[in-house]
């Protein structure tokens, strides 16, 4: 295995990880707090975070990207992102507070109003956040990457669940939010050195990258938040929190278990842009470990919906089981697309997922007005579902043009997890209508245990038949070797 492909596997584990952990609390704080709460105080929160998402689109995050294509690491380009971030969040603040009661009074609800103004807050500590730390990225120091994500998160999850169970209300989410942006920022501060200065200097050069990237996260708004507020105007607050759950629940795959693989892989793909054959190489194996979990996630959630909705949620979200289907499969192929932006950016070509996410972003909007009309929040989840697999076809077009890639090669690199992932259907289906009598919880635990050990094992199996090549399911097999079992790395 080359060094490039260590560096990238080595780094997409500890990514993963890293999101893994961020994800299972914030799992289980969704899950608490949906047996606390009424989908009406979701759908509330989630309609002011997509407001508060479309304001963040035009914040310096889009320069990180840019910080992160660069070979050494620049305290003046740091610290113009910083000043660049600052400026950004103080505007944003004044503009959110101003905007408040303008929100309330067009989804004819005063109590948007007031959580406005408490979410307004947080851009100014999220603007003054350290720059420094992407640097983490920068040089794929990815543990470090770990601590500064994951202890924030934790403490903050212990914070929310306090606040639920005291308060009873949307105020648990609101405050829980703002507690996570201000431990941020601390952490921000005490794990890098760096400390920026105010500076304007280079931001022409960064911005003639950046506004690629700020486009394309205008377009990613669309695509995944503007639903809240289509939904939360064309139906209702209730039916924007049930939206809104689904989304979070359905879409794990993708948010929190591709998306570290993806940030991993960036910058080897940007050090590997020109040299084509290295790149390519590289994109294969990260769409090879992109499809080994996306794969089994996906199916996992839409097979166990029926059981996950009432064990977890309970009976008041039972309407989001064909809601989280739908959005499962959307997921699935967002998930195989994702990598391909990451792709396109490190072969100097941002425009190329703009495109694609304009084309994305333009059919799910006319999809979802037009369904969410007609049939409801299930139309809204088909609308998703359709622009999904529109801009899976479009963006791997773009693939194939610029790599040259073969369509066997590609198929090739997803074969033994969609195999594998076949056997596993199957076999859950089966125990499903054999065991359909069985207290559901049990259920639910016997169908996740049979699903993941049937899946596992057809990977391992046809790892074994194609001779044991290098790759994510060698680094896995020698983890478990050495960290549980104490034997030599094979």
């Amino acid at each position: 295995m080359s060094q490039d492909s260590q560096k990238l596997i080595s780094s997409a584990v500890w990514m993963l990880v890293t999101r893994m952990i961020i994800k299972s609390l914030g799992i289980v704080s969704s899950v608490v707090l949906a047996r606390l709460l009424v989908p009406e105080d979701f759908g509330l929160v989630a309609v002011v975070m997509a407001i508060y998402a479309f304001f963040n689109i035009f914040s310096a995050a889009g320069f990180n990207s840019a910080l992160i294509q660069r070979k050494e690491f620049d305290p003046q380009a740091y610290s113009t992102v910083w000043t660049t971030s600052v400026l950004f969040a103080v505007s944003a603040f004044i503009l959110f507070i101003v905007s408040a009661d303008f929100v309330a009074a067009y989804y004819e609800d005063a109590r948007l109003e007031n959580i406005m103004y408490a979410v307004a807050a947080s851009f100014l500590l999220q603007g003054f956040y350290n720059t420094g730390v992407v640097h983490f990225q920068q040089s794929q120091n990815f543990r470090q990457e770990f601590y500064f994500q994951v202890l924030p998160k934790l403490i903050s999850f212990f914070i929310t669940l306090g606040l639920a169970f005291t308060l009873r209300s949307y105020w648990a989410l609101v405050i829980g939010m703002l507690f996570h942006q201000m431990l941020t920022l601390i952490t921000s501060y005490v794990m890098h050195k760096f400390r920026p200065y105010f500076t304007l200097k280079g931001f022409r050069r960064l911005f003639t990258f950046s506004k690629w990237i700020i486009l394309n996260q205008l377009l990613y708004f669309f695509n995944n938040f503007s639903i809240s507020l289509i939904v939360g105007k064309t139906i209702s607050s209730r039916a924007a929190g049930l939206m809104g759950l689904s989304v979070e629940m359905a879409s794990f795959p993708v948010t929190e278990m591709v998306a570290p693989i993806n940030k991993a892989a960036y910058p080897a793909y940007a050090r590997a842009a020109e040299n084509i054959a290295r790149l390519t190489k590289l994109y294969l194996e990260s769409l090879n470990m992109v499809s080994l979990i996306v794969l089994p996630a996906v199916m996992g959630i839409y097979l166990t919906a029926p059981l996950l909705v009432p064990v977890l949620l309970g009976d008041k979200w039972l309407e989001t089981i064909p809601l989280i289907q739908a959005i499962s499969i959307a997921s699935l192929f967002l998930g195989l697309q994702s990598t391909n932006g990451y792709l396109m950016m490190a072969l100097g070509k941002p425009q190329i997922s703009t495109l694609v996410g304009f084309i994305r972003a333009a059919c799910m909007l006319g999809a979802v007005i037009t369904l969410s009309q007609l049939h409801g929040v299930i139309g809204a989840a088909a609308g998703l579902l359709i622009a999904s697999v529109v801009g899976f076809l479009f963006s791997y077009i773009f693939v194939w043009v610029y790599l040259k890639l073969s369509i066997v090669a590609m198929i090739r690199s997803v074969l033994n997890p969609l195999v594998s992932v076949v056997v596993m259907f199957a076999t859950v289906t089966l125990a499903h209508i054999q065991l359909s009598g069985i207290n559901q919880t049990l259920l639910l635990a016997i169908l996740v245990i049979t699903g993941g050990i049937t899946y596992l094992g057809m990977i391992a199996l046809l790892w074994r038949l194609n001779g044991c090549p290098d790759g994510i399911e060698k680094k896995f097999l020698n983890i478990v070797r050495v960290r549980l079992f104490k034997l030599e790395v094979i």
